[in-house]
């Protein structure tokens, strides 16, 4: 289990190596307690390292930008890839935001890159493109431990209560 984010960062990757013209994968995937930095974060700033090391939480990079963001099991992780050509971000966060609608939760996109219920983020995204392939992935919160994730990122109050989204079944 402990090699499980290294893994699906490895899938992800490969994924994008492999995939063809014409071609659009999406990877639904889960971690266990897991940070994962964006790949110009200093961890230093972004994670308290002395508790992740003390309750044996994995710290991972990955290929794309953006902020530090929490794993666990009541966080799903998804992942399109494509070839750049293909690449169409309104119309892989519609992927997304229909398949929430059609259980009957009306979120919407905000910002350059969070996903929306309430005006509460739920889902942060982040972008690679390489070599004319490109993947496009994020988180969807749907049961994750606030308290987890205070502890464990440098988040400011403010922000964690302006964004936090109650747990969503």
């Amino acid at each position: 289990k402990g090699d499980q984010p290294y893994h699906n960062l490895a899938i992800e990757k490969a994924l994008m190596e492999k995939v063809r013209e014409g071609e659009m994968i999406l990877y639904l995937w889960q971690n266990c307690k897991t940070i994962v930095i964006g790949r110009n974060q200093n961890p230093q700033n972004e994670c308290n390292l002395d508790v992740l090391k003390n309750e044996q939480v994995i710290l991972a990079r990955r290929e794309s930008g953006g902020g530090a963001v929490f794993h666990d099991s009541g966080n799903l992780n998804f992942t399109f890839v494509m070839c750049t050509e293909a690449y169409d971000e309104e119309k892989q966060n519609n992927v997304i935001l229909s398949a929430l609608k059609s259980l009957g939760i009306a979120a919407y996109k905000s910002g350059r890159n969070d996903l929306l219920i309430d005006g509460r983020k739920f889902s942060g995204q982040a972008y690679y493109h390489h070599n004319g392939k490109s993947f496009h992935h994020g988180t969807i919160m749907l049961e994750v431990s606030e308290e987890d994730l205070s502890r464990y990122l440098k988040v400011s109050v403010k922000k964690l209560n302006d964004k936090h989204v109650s747990s969503l079944r």
